[in-house]
């Protein structure tokens, strides 16, 4: 599969006002022409979705309303996708280059379900973050989230069976990775920076309600042995982090 896919990109916003139209012009710049641009916005408040209307000749969709949290979001832009792969992109990022969106679709095979690179993190208010992010699609997830949600191209059948679990208010992404890894999904790793993120969010200020939302995460995708290893693996963790 390469140049005859369509991608739908989803942007959930909320409160946005100072990026989001960076956002926007990312993606529109892209030189790939296939694509639907899919925007669901929280009610913001703070001059996002006036913002959001100046772009509206190349937005598909745009959604206005009240939900619950950003996989709220994007499970109702998950709806409106007509693509043959999703790329979710957050309303504080944007797309590295005018290219990529082409780069990662050029030679993607049929039975791939996922296609992923890296991540440049900016902004950075924790030093246990890195510059920059390679995500993996392996067992290590049983231990971190290593796929990176801004990397990360995702075949629609993928959620034919599937949506976020909006109980999660962080971490749902990575339990859908490990949904996917104990679905043996097929991936593919293309070495591309396709994004680049804001690392100040709630996922990178390692607070406690985090981990715990890894946890239960963790109790209900991984086995029994690995679950209860993580359990002390994720205390030290939280405590190295807060450390540093």
């Amino acid at each position: 599969m390469s140049s005859n896919a369509k991608v739908s990109v989803i942007i959930p916003v909320y409160n946005a006002q100072a990026t989001i139209a960076r956002a926007l012009q990312s993606i529109i710049e892209q030189t790939y022409s296939d694509k639907e641009i899919i925007v669901i916005n929280g009610l913001s408040t703070d001059g996002s979705l006036e913002i959001i209307h100046q772009f509206a000749p190349q937005i598909t969709h745009i959604i206005s309303e009240k939900d619950n949290g950003v996989y709220s979001a994007i499970n109702k832009g998950l709806k409106l996708c007509s693509g043959d792969w999703v790329y979710i992109l957050g309303a504080d990022d944007y797309i590295s280059d005018d290219s990529i969106i082409a780069k990662m679709m050029s030679d993607v095979g049929e039975e791939k379900m996922l296609i992923f690179g890296n991540i440049i993190n900016e902004k950075i208010e924790n030093r246990a973050v890195p510059r920059k992010h390679i995500s993996t699609f392996d067992n290590f997830l049983y231990w971190r989230n290593t796929t990176h949600q801004q990397s990360v191209f995702y075949h629609k059948n993928l959620f034919r069976a599937f949506k976020f679990d909006e109980t999660y208010k962080v971490l749902a992404d990575y339990d859908f990775h490990l949904f996917l890894l104990n679905s043996e999904a097929e991936s593919k790793y293309i070495n591309l920076d396709v994004a680049h993120c804001t690392a100040g969010g709630l996922s990178k200020q390692f607070v406690w309600n985090l981990y715990r939302e890894e946890l239960k995460i963790k109790k209900n995708r991984l086995p029994t042995w690995a679950y209860f290893l993580n359990v002390l693996l994720v205390r030290i963790k939280y405590l190295i982090k807060r450390i540093s």
